[in-house]
């Protein structure tokens, strides 16, 4: 995905149900679909056939994997939303790419409420100067809570690393971070 807001790409998205494995438009992005299935790179979260799709506007881009029969994960809303606090996505389900930042740490499982995952890379980049303590990036201010053995996010991690929570009035973005991503 490009600077294109992740409300949109769930707008664009939204568009493959009525499609089924066939190309279209949408909030004006053109969308063509390729059929995936056994041995394929995304195969082992998938029962079955399913498509990859890509689609553009100018500049702007949106790819995604669509298809009836989804295994790997229930996707959830991590927003909690009598608290306002949003948690990391679950495993499998990032609205986000995880990326890697300097000095060799990760952030992974990111979770967005009006954010851009550009604003999540900016925010993320952070993190290692932070060291799993609260810090404040681009208007956002972030809270950490450390995680280990036994949290949601465990098998993807191994040893300690932090869920962090940011807020910049109503736009949130979560995601945890450490040195030893292993997902």
């Amino acid at each position: 995905m490009s600077d294109t807001t992740c409300t949109e790409a769930a707008l664009v998205a939204a568009g493959a149900d009525g499609a089924g494995g066939k190309g279209y438009h949408a909030d004006g992005f053109a969308c063509t679909a390729t059929s995936e299935g056994a041995g394929s790179e995304w195969a082992s979260a998938w029962g079955g056939t399913y498509y990859a799709y890509s689609c553009q506007d100018g500049l702007e881009q949106v790819a995604f994997n669509w298809g009836k029969d989804y295994t790997y994960a229930t996707i959830t809303n991590p927003a909690d939303v009598t608290s306002g606090h949003l948690a990391p996505a679950p495993l499998g389900a990032g609205q986000c790419q995880a990326g890697a930042l300097k000095g060799g740490s990760v952030y992974a499982q990111i979770a967005v409420v009006g954010a851009t995952c550009t604003q999540v890379s900016k925010v993320a980049a952070k993190a290692p100067k932070a060291k799993g303590k609260k810090y404040k990036s681009d208007g956002f201010s972030c809270t950490s809570k450390r995680e280990g053995t036994g949290s949601e996010w465990a098998s993807a991690w191994k040893g300690t690393y932090y869920a962090y929570s940011c807020k910049d009035g109503s736009v949130q973005a979560a995601f945890t971070w450490g040195h030893h991503y292993i997902y």
